[in-house]
């Protein structure tokens, strides 16, 4: 994927965009190795992609995308989300949380492979490489961020094996005890 070169019209523009995948070393990734793709747009500094990736290299978890200011709405997050999928073609995707403008952002996106997408299946496929209780606590917020903004996030993507948040919830959740008030 070093030096992928991808092209966007803007406004009739024709802008040269170059995607790097790079090492991106950071700390909390454990065994999982820290990747960052990297958008330059005319020379500049235009976005990033952070990632983990397991070890096998069959499991990718989104740490974070941006697209600088003067970038933005110029397609960049789906070239560099595309180029994730590209780089890593059998892995599973965790995207994670989405903040508003992600959410807004990811209600436009086409994904190239929602069979892939961990959001989209149930947790028995994905559970060796994420947590379920993780990945039910992110499809909840982004729900959440689906209705408070009137988009709907892929919603039917989601929810396409037919189990719902609420079932998947209590299959992943262990069994809690019960509180107990001092003194009782």
């Amino acid at each position: 994927m070093a030096g992928a070169e991808a092209r966007l019209e803007v406004d009739g523009v024709t802008e040269g965009v170059s995607l790097w995948l790079t090492d991106w070393k950071i700390e909390g990734g454990g065994a999982w190795s820290g990747r960052r793709v990297m958008a330059l747009v005319g020379g500049s500094y235009a976005g990033r992609l952070d990632v983990y990736v397991h070890p096998d290299g069959q499991a990718v978890d989104v740490a974070g995308l941006e697209v600088e200011p003067d970038y933005q709405k110029r397609h960049l997050a789906s070239v560099m989300m595309d180029a994730l999928y590209a780089a890593y073609p059998t892995a599973w995707i965790n995207h994670g949380r989405r903040d508003p403008p992600g959410t807004v952002w990811w209600d436009r996106y086409t994904d190239p492979a929602p069979e892939r997408n961990v959001h989209n299946r149930p947790p028995a496929e994905w559970a060796y490489y994420f947590d379920p209780l993780i990945i039910v606590n992110q499809k909840d917020a982004n729900a959440y961020q689906n209705r408070y903004h009137g988009v709907n996030g892929h919603q039917d993507e989601v929810y396409r094996y037919g189990e719902s948040m609420e079932d998947e919830a209590r299959q992943c959740a262990p069994p809690l005890p019960r509180a107990r008030c001092p003194g009782t």
